[in-house]
């Protein structure tokens, strides 16, 4: 780490605090100025702000599947990853630097200086109107060049993130993955599920839901999915199975992971870089959306969640983010269209070769992974001021006051409708049309309709008429089953 500019107090005194860019849980973002240039200050260590206390979040702890804080060592890696992809970004030829510079990094306080970047966001763009197809080809170049600068130095990415002999860009393994989808669909069904509500509501005295006793909700939220004969530890692991076969193929069937992790670093950087021949991963951003991507050259912010994983988390983010969902025929071809160049850019500049239509199925896969289930989860979690802050600009939330409307407005609009809309889309039958021929839709099929019965059976989403779903599903799937 000797290449990261590390400063002292005294430097970091010398920011001049200006405008409040974002709070939250995790870290806190200043605008400012430090020595005469615009900067930026990103601190992992929220806390240390006013704000952090107006915003209750230490309640959080005591309500469960809302989120707990992060705790200091999970702080401590973002921080790490963080300024790491910064200094290395600046490292890079000046074609190829995709982050701000980094001015200085204050490990005691976990702040990282940055120059400001002079543009504004692709978030921005979106919400000035008006050409969504042509922002959102923008947006899908920007990608394809980012993962291309990253494809072509990524053991030496992977190296010079190895901290301490754990390296922070490893991909999970199955059971991580579990663990977190199944914390993932328990949220959803304790924060949108009128039915569980209203049981646990029955089920408890008005002391013990003031305590909001977390063992307590665990036992009933359990207790309500066996009563509904909903076996989610079953359904959960059929549903990593399944992703894992859609994104790697059958040889991963019977693997935990995509290699051992216990693998010296040099070992799992070879590793890696043969799956990324194979197509299979790249190191990805992790959560690229366009509030943080900039519309200058190649420039994007925000690295805690990057990774090594599959081209489609970041591809979702490009296509299918919250201000481009499709909502027609016309729509869906559209963004098949934009997937199919993504696939081109790859070859052409990284040499890495993607099966077109098998791309497509794992991007509606990934589509139905995180951006209908685990982004669905993860504002699940927002308290009132996070959900205020993310919809700023959206006239459609302006008369929305009191702080549960506004949450319940936000998850029905955003996420419950649009998840039902993608559901009946390709259960439905019109959105098969498009796939229907291309390698691993039955098994597509199969994710879309267990995620289904879940939210069905836990009163997420209201019961669909299924006669012409079913004889569709047995049709292409061969049988009336979700496994």
């Amino acid at each position: 780490m000797s290449f990261l500019p590390i400063v002292d107090k005294a430097y970091s005194y010398k920011f001049r605090e200006g405008e409040l860019r974002s709070f939250g849980r995790a870290s806190v973002v200043h605008n400012g100025i430090v020595e005469g240039i615009a900067a930026v200050r990103k601190c992992y260590q929220p806390e240390r702000f006013q704000e952090y206390e107006r915003r209750e979040y230490q309640h959080l702890s005591k309500s469960p599947f809302r989120g707990s804080l992060p705790s200091r060592s999970e702080r401590q890696n973002y921080f790490w990853k963080e300024a790491l992809a910064l200094a290395i970004s600046q490292s890079f030829p000046a074609e190829e630097q995709f982050a701000s510079k980094v001015l200085g990094v204050y490990p005691p306080a976990l702040a990282i200086f940055m120059e400001k970047i002079p543009a504004e966001d692709y978030r921005s763009y979106f919400f000035r109107g008006n050409g969504k197809k042509i922002k959102t080809e923008e947006l899908v170049q920007v990608l394809s060049r980012l993962h291309a600068v990253w494809g072509n130095h990524l053991e030496e990415m992977y190296h010079r993130l190895a901290v301490d002999r754990h390296p922070l860009l490893k991909p999970r393994n199955k059971e991580e993955e579990f663990q977190r989808w199944l914390r993932y669909f328990k949220t959803i069904i304790y924060r949108t599920s009128d039915g569980f509500a209203t049981y646990f509501k029955e089920g408890t005295t008005p002391e013990l839901l003031g305590a909001k006793d977390r063992g307590l909700v665990h036992k009933f939220i359990n207790r309500y999915l066996k009563e509904n004969q909903v076996d989610l530890n079953q359904a959960v692991h059929e549903f990593i199975e399944r992703d894992w076969n859609i994104s790697f193929g059958d040889e991963y069937d019977n693997k935990s992971g995509l290699f051992s992790t216990k693998d010296s670093i040099n070992k799992q950087g070879k590793n890696i870089q043969e799956l990324y021949r194979q197509g299979l991963v790249t190191i990805i951003h992790g959560d690229f959306n366009p509030q943080n991507v900039f519309r200058e050259e190649l420039k994007v912010c925000d690295f805690p969640e990057m990774r090594v994983d599959r081209r489609t988390v970041d591809v979702i983010g490009a296509v299918y983010n919250i201000y481009n969902m499709p909502h027609s025929l016309e729509e869906e071809v559209e963004t098949f269209g934009l997937i199919r160049k993504y696939v081109d850019q790859v070859q052409q500049h990284e040499k890495v070769v993607l099966d077109p239509a098998r791309f497509i199925v794992q991007s509606l896969e990934a589509r139905l992974k995180y951006g209908a289930v685990g982004l669905f989860a993860i504002d699940c979690k927002y308290i009132p001021a996070e959900i205020q802050s993310l919809v700023q600009g959206w006239s459609r939330f302006k008369e929305v006051i009191e702080s549960e409307d506004l949450a319940k407005t936000f998850l029905k609009e955003m996420f419950i409708e649009r998840y039902q809309r993608l559901s009946d889309y390709f259960l439905g039958g019109e959105g098969l049309g498009l796939v229907r021929d291309f390698e691993k839709v039955s098994e597509l099929l199969k994710q879309f309709k267990l995620v289904e019965e879940i939210f069905e059976k836990t009163g997420v989403v209201k019961p669909t008429p299924r006669s012409a779903r079913e004889d569709l599903f047995k049709r292409i799937t061969g049988n009336g089953d979700s496994g």
